[in-house]
């Protein structure tokens, strides 16, 4: 009697995730990873590193007519935001494998939205567009712009879902906005405050106005200096001694003429239209 050895038969190996799991609603299964129609039976494990929640794994073997085995190894957990997007390794080991057979999964789990945040997105050719980006699986399907104060919306102003479009900048659009996203877990809003100070269509009149202040300042501070320069050699040419020759009468002139000078200089120092101290110098 010939006794025949079975001969190896390679498992068939596939990942095959389970129906999204909510974060908040209990644990479940999250994947199954499956060696199918080994012979012998396959042996098969996980490598979750990266999960930072409780896990669970179950097995189940079955065993095929054709004197095969099909190996189930379920992975079940209780969902956190933190396990989305991590990935979890299936790695099977078998005798007719030269290597160990690894097959990834990168985890979705479905949530409600978890926060906001409202950013510009424009460039300098393009109308200002504010983004409302909403952390949340699956995305957002409905948005809402609103008011604080309860105000209708500008014509100015055109929601576009998640954007906020401006088709133009004014004061009468100042104030806060309320982005609201929802998706069929919950709902979460986020706030803009708009702030656009003097619109274009003035600036150039505002800048005007401010240059022409500070003309008349200047006006004004120079007839000051200038009455005050003068009373000041009034009163020190009455105290000067008189000269004997013109010599002397020369060197005093010029003393004054230095003074008056460096008067000028220090004037147009603290006006701003001489960037050094060095003008007082003469």
């Amino acid at each position: 009697m010939i006794l025949r050895t079975p001969s190896l038969v390679h498992p068939v190996v596939t990942v095959m995730p389970a129906a999204p799991l909510v974060v908040g609603s209990g644990s479940g299964i999250l994947v199954t990873c499956t060696a199918a129609n080994g012979r012998p039976a396959a042996e098969v494990s996980w490598r979750i590193d990266q999960l930072d929640g409780p896990v669970e794994i179950v097995k189940n073997t079955t065993q095929n007519p054709n004197g095969t085995t099909t190996v189930r190894s379920y992975l079940l957990v209780t969902p956190t935001r933190s396990m989305h997007g991590r990935e979890v390794q299936c790695v099977v080991n078998h005798t007719a494998l030269q290597h160990e057979d690894i097959v990834p999964y990168r985890i979705s789990l479905h949530y409600a939205p978890q926060s906001v945040n409202i950013t510009l997105k424009t460039s300098s050719s393009e109308d200002p567009t504010f983004q409302c980006d909403v952390d949340a699986n699956p995305s957002p399907t409905r948005y809402t712009w609103s008011r604080v104060n309860g105000e209708v919306l500008s014509p100015s102003i055109r929601p576009e879902g998640g954007r906020l479009v401006f088709l133009k900048m004014g004061s009468e659009l100042n104030g806060l906005y309320v982005c609201e996203a929802s998706n069929q877990y919950g709902h979460i809003t986020g706030t803009l405050f708009v702030y656009t100070g003097v619109s274009r269509g003035h600036y150039g009149g505002f800048l005007a106005v401010i240059f022409a202040l500070f003309f008349v300042l200047s006006l004004m501070s120079f007839y000051i200096w200038k009455t005050q320069l003068q009373q000041r050699n009034s009163r020190e040419s009455s105290s000067l001694p008189v000269p004997q020759d013109e010599g002397q009468q020369e060197e005093l002139q010029d003393v004054g003429q230095q003074e008056e000078q460096q008067d000028v200089g220090l004037f147009l120092y603290i006006l701003g239209f001489c960037p050094h101290v060095n003008c007082i110098s003469g």
